[in-house]
């Protein structure tokens, strides 16, 4: 984690510029990122990188997993298909619907 802490001095979040837009969230601005289970802040990068209505961060920032609940991505059906060789360990990211919001 070192190098991408180099990268990001801070945790950013991925938002589409259509969603950003409709938050008043500029890339830089600070943002709550929030659900029933928990909240946290970070910077926000506004990019047609992810798709309308998904938002992506990396992982290893403290307090992101207070966020994700224990439902799978991936159907056990969609597991099977993966080659295990290919990506080891079954489901890695599970599901974590929230809300982003300027502050």
């Amino acid at each position: 984690m070192p190098s991408l802490a180099q990268a990001n001095a801070e945790p950013e979040l991925w938002i589409h510029p259509l969603d950003a837009q409709r938050r008043e969230i500029d890339t830089g601005c600070q943002i709550q990122i929030y659900n029933q289970r928990g909240q946290f802040l970070a910077k926000a990068h506004v990019t047609e990188k992810v798709l309308q209505g998904v938002i992506w961060m990396r992982d290893g920032w403290v307090s992101v997993n207070n966020l994700t609940n224990s439902d799978s991505v991936l159907s056990p059906k969609a597991s099977d298909i993966i080659d295990p060789y290919m990506i080891p360990g079954g489901q890695a990211a599970f599901d974590a619907l929230v809300e982003v919001c300027k502050i």
